[in-house]
């Protein structure tokens, strides 16, 4: 008796093109840029290589839509941690380790991504957009919480990222684990933030 024929189920556009981009980032992590092409992804994805190109006109495309989708789900974490924060102190220790959990869980795909020349042009305003959207939120949480002016608070903010970049950097590269490394990190830019504090406070 033959077998029936595997019929793929039907989803709304947007689970859709979810259910893509989850395939199209499992390839990335697992193979690689090298490996990830539009076949492999619809035959992952179990859609006709059709279908893909109607959600995703070229691997370009799809390489940024996975993107945008890391740093949609980032930004939206984000503002629940903030919401969520009692303090500013609170709301240093919430990001950071936000930030580190996403450099444990996602740091490999999102470093790949950003290999690829296309994908970081697209991405080049936009990121230094944030980046400088992110300075500003910051240096005025840190200004009201000591007193301080907003713009001596930039430089403090500007070193405090860079700490944490670095360990989300280690994270992902896989020499530091993210137990053993948050509370240091932790440690490490509140510490920043006294002594940046008390420095501009002794002029």
């Amino acid at each position: 008796m033959t077998a029936a024929p595997k019929r793929r189920t039907r989803l709304a556009p947007e689970d859709r093109r979810n259910a893509i981009l989850d395939q199209a980032a499992g390839l990335v992590i697992d193979q690689g840029l090298s490996g990830l092409t539009m076949e492999g992804v619809a035959a992952r994805a179990e859609v006709s290589p059709a279908l893909l190109y109607h959600y995703f006109p070229s691997r370009l495309d799809l390489l940024q839509a996975v993107l945008r989708r890391e740093y949609e789900r980032l930004h939206a974490a984000q503002a629940i941690e903030n919401m969520a924060s009692s303090s500013f102190e609170d709301m240093v220790r919430r990001m950071t380790a936000l930030s580190l959990r996403q450099s444990e869980e996602r740091g490999l795909l999102i470093e790949r991504l950003m290999s690829d020349p296309g994908v970081v042009a697209a991405f080049e305003v936009e990121n230094r957009a944030d980046r400088r959207a992110a300075v500003r939120f910051l240096s005025r949480r840190l200004a009201r919480a000591h007193d301080i002016v907003e713009a001596e608070a930039e430089a403090i903010v500007e070193l405090c990222m860079g700490i944490t970049a670095a360990a989300g950097a280690r994270i992902a590269a896989g020499t530091a684990t993210r137990v053993k490394i948050e509370p240091l990190t932790i440690g490490m830019i509140l510490g920043a933030i006294s002594a940046g504090v008390a420095e501009i406070k002794r002029r």
